[in-house]
């Protein structure tokens, strides 16, 4: 498989880079950096805010840290709004009706017609999305 020009980025990678600021959010960087497009539904918001609190806890940032690492980490992923992937969610609802809080992940994928990065295996249980999780991107961009 080539490496893909653009990706989805789903909310536990972005949540992963921002606790830890170590691989993941490296790999971020890099890929942007490389002229990958990486986005991100709109949900993306909603999802950060609500998880505020244990991505403090596990970052051990202060708040005002948090949302600089947050600013820098989003210079690389484009928000994508949902009147651009809004027709695609009850396709996407089909793929994967026990999990709603993937719905948009899939539907910006379906919208963008390009892969998931997620480390979810429950997403490998649809065929209509390709789901690249992080150790299939790192050999694809040939990153030890």
């Amino acid at each position: 498989m080539e490496p893909p020009e653009t990706l989805v980025i789903d909310a536990n990678i972005v949540f992963g880079a921002l606790s830890s600021r170590g691989f993941t959010f490296e790999l971020i960087r890099f890929l942007s950096i490389h002229g990958l497009g990486l986005y991100s539904p709109q949900y993306i918001h909603e999802e950060l805010e609500e998880k505020t609190e244990r991505l403090l806890k596990y970052s051990g940032l202060s708040g005002e840290d948090l949302n600089l690492v947050i600013r820098v980490l989003f210079k690389h992923i484009r928000v994508v709004p949902k009147s651009q992937y809004g027709r695609f969610l009850p396709e996407a609802e089909l793929l994967i009706v026990e999990h709603p809080e993937d719905i948009p992940y899939l539907a910006l994928s379906i919208a963008l017609n390009c892969p998931l990065w997620s480390n979810e295996r429950r997403l490998r249980e649809q065929s209509k999305v390709k789901i690249l999780p992080t150790h299939e991107l790192k050999k694809l961009f040939g990153i030890d």
